[in-house]
């Protein structure tokens, strides 16, 4: 009988052990790092899991209080309110079509998300897609608070964390870089935002909106216009290719703002809406 239970404990230990083991498994399938967010999901429940951390980042809050209106009900502030999906922008674009659309709402999100931070003397460094969280297909933000600066006086931000240069949505100002930390102007954002843009447009719509997905990945950063907008250069090929996804969309707004927003110079990238 003494051995008979022993045997038992053994058992339920087992199955104890085996339940933790099979729980822990599937929490690190569902757990998705969108920019600085740790995020996992479960029973439709989407939870910030590093939320705490987060909060230790002084311009964090700044930045989650751009995230989407919360339901009249109260919800933990580490929850995210969603009706369908949480995914990065690298996600979606894999599963989904990326229409001018989808195109004109990213861009009239971020751009509000930049202003608001800006009016807060904040900017941010750089974008990326898996910076950019998609909420229920249709609702776009930017959640890397890593990527925040303040501004200085001089209207700079010091960029103190280094980078991967062969990013491919780095702007020229951090391409050309070659010092660290390295000061810089706030409106580097713009371009990365433009480069986000096209290559998502480029995956689904390069002969005419909505139709004709394509496959060719983006090898080189997309080359900027060096002053005022000029779409007559052609001795580089990538240059031309990324050009002629934008030329597609001439007759948009997107057009217009996205052609301000890829100048070289940042003290001329000043886009506006139209």
């Amino acid at each position: 009988m003494k051995y008979l239970n022993k045997s038992i404990k053994y058992f339920y230990l087992n199955i104890f052990l085996f339940k933790y083991f099979f729980s822990y498994s599937f929490i690190l399938l569902i757990l998705m790092i969108i920019g600085s967010l740790h995020i996992s999901k479960e029973n439709y429940i989407y939870q910030i899991t590093n939320f705490t951390k987060c909060c230790e980042h002084p311009l964090f809050t700044n930045m989650i209080d751009l995230f989407p209106i919360k339901p009249t009900y109260k919800i933990p502030n580490d929850q995210i309110y969603s009706l369908d999906s949480v995914v990065s922008l690298a996600e979606f674009i894999q599963n989904k079509p990326f229409t001018i659309q989808n195109a004109t709402k990213l861009l009239y999100s971020i751009y509000y998300q930049v202003q608001c931070l800006l009016e807060n003397n904040i900017a941010i460094s750089f974008i990326d897609l898996c910076d950019i969280m998609v909420i229920d297909n249709n609702r776009y933000y930017f959640c890397n608070c890593d990527k925040l600066y303040t501004i200085k006086k001089n209207n700079r931000i010091v960029i103190t964390d280094f980078y991967d240069k062969s990013n491919l949505f780095l702007p020229p100002e951090f391409q050309t870089n070659t010092i660290m930390p390295f000061s810089t102007f706030p409106t580097s954002a713009y371009y990365s935002l433009a480069i986000v843009i096209l290559y998502c447009l480029r995956g689904t719509n390069i002969t005419k909106p909505g139709t004709e997905p394509i496959t060719k990945p983006i090898t080189k950063p997309i080359t900027h216009f060096t002053s005022d907008v000029s779409l007559n250069k052609s001795s580089d090929i990538d240059y031309v290719d990324h050009i002629g996804i934008l030329q597609k969309y001439c007759h948009t707004k997107l057009y217009h703002t996205l052609s301000i927003c890829l100048i070289e110079d940042p003290k001329k990238r000043n886009p506006i809406l139209f």
